[in-house]
């Protein structure tokens, strides 16, 4: 029995959302027969809402059909007698059989496992003899033996059928609760995987839908997310991309302030996997999008400047010259514009704190950390983006968002990292001051750091432990060099360190540090003769202990 569902819908939707029962007397006995085997717990345990004329016409749909039979049985004792009956391997005369011992014999061969001939198994041979009447059985026992056999189990019975998937589609038309359940099955095996995400794109509603991409899809180890990019999935992926394009179209014309965050995430990584050449309505649609304004979600909004950035394509014609890259659409400088202004004065803190990140890494250039950092955001097994794109965004952000007098100034306010472990990673916000100080940008901007260097960093009750690790790395360093061996310490490691400055308060503070200073100065003296204190440096030394202000220039 093939089903149209369109004529069916109706039905369906009621029985989903739960209303049948109130409106059920508006449906036509064409439009409710293919559910008899749900409508028939109707008449056993009835609602005080639902009409008696709803009631009646499922009883005489009932008796019409032939399975009226069925529903007077008492499934709990054919469960309970399942293992005392006999036993029957074999098929023939089945049609001869009382409906007791056809659920029985179904039941039995539910249980089994396949046989190595098809021919002796019964239940290929009752798809032949008779598909509807099978699947009214089989929803039977779903419905009222669920011990029997579980749905994930019957999914994988039926697709192994010659005709079981049109058995399984008439069992989601019987039964329409079990969709999600026997979808989700589906999606996790090779051969239907694709077949289950259309059918979830076209048939179910958009909450759904968001669901099933958000745990299948976006899941990098599973089928969907494998397969989707190849070129015997392209219909499947222009039916994904037709369906959540038909999403953020609702969303953009109602100005929706939902994040739809996994909606975000599934179309870019559709974008990005499927490597898709969309039309100029489409990416407009895509880009206003992810540009709405007035959310509130910080995690979303960092989602979407990653999902921005990261795909150039949505964003930048490539006939247009990097000199002229601000000139995009208007909706995506003002968006733009607008989270410069969110995450002003020390609002959203956490996502002010990913802007500046990802600003710094786009004006310096550095797309392997940004790339990086994308592809953890966005669910993605990587990220590509070219100098080419990097000047276009560094031209479109600077004028946009923040200039780099915006990225030095905001960087004096980041807050001191107290405490490090091996999960700190490498964006600190002491490597941002490192990498700005490098380039000059403090002096450049007249921005004042003297803030950055205090408390814990100059703690007086730290500073003898500073300068004993600071002994013992040289003095480890000059013996593995004299051995010739390597280390476990990097040349980058005594790069970062602050000798000239500890040498420069031992100067200033000789009597507390008398007996380390001179083994210091000769350890430094060999290894490193370019960090000696300089006047600039105790000038440094001494301004800290008298809170002058201090000026990176004589930093270096």
């Amino acid at each position: 029995m093939v089903l149209k569902w369109e004529q069916h819908a109706g039905v369906y939707c009621a029985i989903v959302d739960g209303s049948l029962s109130e409106v059920g007397d508006k449906f036509t006995d064409e439009e409710l027969r293919p559910f008899l085997p749900l409508l028939a717990s109707y008449l056993s345990h009835p609602s005080p809402s639902t009409s008696r004329n709803f009631l009646s016409k499922i009883c005489s749909l009932a008796m019409k059909s032939g399975l009226m039979p069925y529903l007077t049985l008492d499934y709990q004792y054919i469960g309970n007698n399942l293992v005392c009956q006999k036993k029957s391997d074999g098929f023939e005369g089945f049609a001869d059989l009382d409906p007791t011992q056809r659920l029985t014999a179904l039941c039995r061969a539910l249980q089994k496992e396949e046989f190595a001939n098809p021919d002796e198994w019964l239940l290929p041979c009752l798809c032949e003899e008779n598909m509807e009447e099978l699947g009214w059985m089989l929803s039977f026992v779903l419905l009222n033996m669920p011990n029997i056999i579980s749905i994930e189990d019957l999914v994988m019975k039926l697709l192994s059928l010659k005709d079981g998937s049109e058995l399984l589609t008439q069992l989601v038309a019987l039964n329409p609760p079990l969709s999600h359940s026997i979808l989700d099955r589906m999606a996790e095996m090779r051969k239907e995987c694709m077949f289950a995400t259309r059918v979830v794109c076209e048939r179910l509603d958009d909450e759904a839908v968001c669901c099933f991409l958000r745990t299948h899809l976006l899941d990098r180890k599973g089928q969907i997310s494998t397969l989707i990019g190849k070129s015997a999935t392209k219909h499947t992926a222009a039916v994904v991309l037709n369906r959540l394009l038909n999403i953020i179209s609702v969303a953009v014309s109602k100005q929706s302030t939902e994040p739809l965050t996994d909606v975000l995430l599934s179309i870019i990584y559709l974008y990005h996997r499927c490597g898709m050449k969309l039309p100029p309505s489409d990416l407009t649609l895509i880009t206003s999008f992810i540009c709405r304004r007035n959310i509130a979600h910080e995690g979303h909004l960092t989602t979407a400047l990653a999902a921005l950035i990261a795909t150039p394509t949505l964003t930048f014609s490539t006939s247009v010259p990097v000199a002229l890259s601000y000139q995009v659409e208007s909706h995506i400088s003002a968006w733009l514009e607008w989270i410069r202004t969110k995450t002003e004065n020390g609002f959203c803190a956490a996502f002010a704190r990913d802007l500046l990140n990802v600003g710094l890494g786009v004006v310096a250039g550095r797309s392997d950390i940004i790339c990086a950092y994308f592809a953890e955001i966005l669910k993605l097994p990587k990220v590509v983006i070219n100098q080419r794109q990097m000047e276009q965004w560094k031209t479109l952000f600077t004028n946009s968002c923040l200039s780099e007098a915006d990225l030095t100034t905001r960087c004096t306010s980041l807050p001191i990292t107290l405490s490090l472990s091996s999960s700190s990673g490498n964006r600190l916000p002491i490597h941002v001051m490192a990498e700005l100080m490098t380039a000059n940008a403090f002096t450049k901007y007249n921005v004042d750091i003297s803030s950055v260097f205090s408390g814990d960093l100059l703690d007086d009750e730290k500073l003898a432990a500073r300068v004993l690790v600071l002994l013992y790395l040289l003095c480890y360093k000059r013996k593995v060099d004299a051995a010739k061996e390597q280390g476990v310490y990097q040349s980058d490691v005594y790069m970062r360190l602050p000798i000239r400055y500890l040498l420069s308060v031992m100067e200033v503070r000789y009597n507390d540090f008398v007996k380390a200073r001179c083994h210091l100065i000769h350890l430094v003296t060999e290894l490193f003769p370019h960090m000696l204190p300089t006047i600039d440096s105790i000038t440094i030394a001494k301004s800290r202990r008298a809170g002058i202000r201090l000026k990176d220039d004589v930093m270096h």
